[in-house]
């Protein structure tokens, strides 16, 4: 009988062992400390590009307009491209990262623009925000 007893605590004692081990694994509270990343997790914003398409009305042709825009979107950081348009305006494109920048940059193509300029109406579009931009600087089209 003592060897049946013996028998009988070398499996008992192991599978209790691993029971208790096994409860405490499987309880939610300790399955809830361990930390859980999905995509909702991750702050997107820092991580993608604000952007908006601009067209300029007034005097803005001829007045150096673009050069000085350019100029301003560098300081900025902002990327994208500013053309002159056959009907007298000026339009493009601006993309960043910080959106803070882009709308200092709105707010200078709006009021003040290059010294020669004068700037009678500022529209923007195409408000967006997305995880890429397809612009690696800031440049003026012909």
């Amino acid at each position: 009988m003592r060897d049946n007893i013996r028998c009988l605590t070398l499996v008992l004692v192991p599978l209790a062992a691993f029971l208790a081990i096994f409860h405490s694994i499987s309880q939610p509270s300790s399955i809830a400390a361990i930390p859980v990343v999905s995509d909702l997790d991750w702050d997107v914003s820092v991580m993608s590009y604000h952007s908006w398409d601009f067209e300029i009305h007034g005097r803005v042709q001829g007045v150096f307009f673009r050069k000085y825009t350019e100029k301003k979107a560098n300081e900025l950081k902002i990327l994208g491209w500013v053309q002159n348009n056959a009907d007298g305006t000026v339009s493009g494109q601006a993309y960043a990262q910080d959106s803070a920048a882009l709308s200092q940059f709105q707010s200078w193509l709006s009021h003040q623009g290059s010294p020669k300029s004068t700037i009678k109406k500022a529209l923007f579009s195409n408000e967006q925000q997305s995880a890429s931009c397809p612009f690696t600087s800031f440049s003026i089209r012909k």
